[in-house]
């Protein structure tokens, strides 16, 4: 069991190595179909989340905007906007929160109340001036 374990574990690909084939598919992509071609959004949006779920914010954000920029798909926007910082995120929810489809909508739509959520400090703050109801 403990043998079969450790060779599974010898036989996972190594992270930077898969990040290194999503950013070749992006490249050839481009090459291929052209900046803004939906097959290269396609390969922008898969190695934005591939990096998202690698714990690269930053690297996950470049992708998924690129994405956003040629598909302007909601879900993209919504990847994109759960992985901005809120001055960035809020016109992006704001975006989605319009959308047909109640889960993309009802979830801009909470992510929005996050961003517009008091907190402690503004609260006791408010509490203290009896401003706050």
């Amino acid at each position: 069991m403990v043998c079969s374990l450790l060779g599974l574990l010898l036989l996972q690909p190594d992270p930077s190595a898969i990040r290194r084939l999503f950013e070749e598919n992006l490249a050839r992509s481009e090459r291929q179909y052209g900046a803004d071609d939906a097959r290269t959004a396609a390969a922008a949006r898969d190695l934005g989340l591939f990096l998202k779920k690698a714990g690269d914010p930053a690297g996950a954000r470049a992708a998924l905007a690129r994405a956003v920029r040629t598909e302007g798909r909601l879900a993209d926007v919504a990847e994109l906007a759960a992985l901005s910082p809120a001055e960035e995120a809020e016109p992006l929810w704001q975006r989605v929160a319009r959308s047909a489809d109640p889960a993309e909508a009802s979830r801009a739509l909470a992510a929005l109340g996050e961003l517009h959520k008091p907190s402690v400090a503004d609260l006791f703050v408010a509490t203290m001036k009896g401003t706050y109801a």
